[in-house]
């Protein structure tokens, strides 16, 4: 084959060529490289029920694609966002004083911050000398107190991961865009 007819080949198609079914939905499927007009080649993608039926039939070469299945992502409004974001946060301020989830908190605390449904206040000293940033709620006009955290990078993204966890839960299912920022 040379280099003409190798660009020929098309991109995998989305639908089987006998019966129409997704191939997208597929991780692994037949394709085959059949000669067509003017010295080109053609790639015909099958699903694995035609597979067996065309598989005697001519053609140049076959092999197995592989389609990596998209991750679906999320994409909320702001308005959304915020909703998720202090649900969240208004769970885990519920368990504060059972469970340690202040690195939760003031990482929540300074994305409501960004997307809107918290303010900054300023930062306090307390009686040890740690920092407290204070927050209010613009909507109650509740003050709300965090103890500053130092959180290692790991940690940090391990809780980015759980957050975004929680926004794909709280995402409607037919949403196929990305998380916004």
């Amino acid at each position: 084959m040379d280099k003409e007819q190798l660009l020929s080949i098309g991109r995998p198609q989305k639908i089987c060529m006998n019966c129409n079914a997704p191939l997208s939905v597929l991780e692994r499927h037949p394709s085959i490289l059949k000669t067509a007009p003017r010295n080109s080649l053609e790639r015909l993608d099958y699903c694995p029920d035609c597979w067996q039926q065309m598989k005697d039939e001519a053609y140049e070469s076959f092999w197995i694609t592989h389609r990596v299945p998209k991750e679906r992502k999320i994409r909320l409004t702001r308005k959304e966002r915020s909703a998720a974001l202090r649900v969240l946060f208004e769970s885990l301020w519920d368990r504060r004083e059972t469970e340690d989830v202040g690195p939760h908190l003031y990482f929540l605390a300074h994305l409501l911050m960004k997307w809107g449904g918290l303010k900054w206040k300023e930062n306090l000293n307390d009686a040890r000398g740690g920092e407290v940033v204070v927050f209010e709620d613009p909507a109650t006009g509740d003050r709300i107190e965090l103890a500053g955290v130092d959180i290692a990078d790991e940690r940090m993204t391990a809780i980015q991961g759980e957050i975004e966890e929680f926004l794909h839960q709280y995402a409607p299912e037919d949403d196929e865009s990305t998380l916004g920022a």
